[in-house]
């Protein structure tokens, strides 16, 4: 992928992220106007599923805070890969290596 393409596909995914957050937003102002004239019953079971997407998207943000995490951790692994394996020579790749393998 290229440079130029990166700020396209992160502003459609925040676009995405978005559209759904906006989706929850109207369901919670749907559930709140609708508590007035609907029975305990009704509001109840109304209640469980705005809970149940609001589930939703809490584990759909904690997913990809976790991949966010392991890809952070693996760019920095490979950095650390990349740096003990370029050896210019071999009396520093001596020392390097040992400082490497630690």
């Amino acid at each position: 992928m290229a440079v130029s393409e990166e700020p396209e596909v992160l502003r459609q995914r925040l676009l995405a992220k978005e559209s759904t957050l906006r989706n929850l937003s109207k369901k919670f102002l749907s559930f709140t106007a609708s508590l007035e004239s609907s029975t305990p019953e009704e509001a109840s079971t109304k209640h469980t599923a705005l809970l149940k997407e609001i589930a939703a998207y809490e584990f759909g943000v904690s997913k990809a805070h976790s991949l966010i995490h392991t890809n952070t951790q693996q760019i920095d692994a490979y950095g650390h890969m990349h740096r003990c394996d370029s050896i210019n020579s071999p009396v520093d790749g001596d020392q390097l290596g040992i400082n490497c393998s630690a």
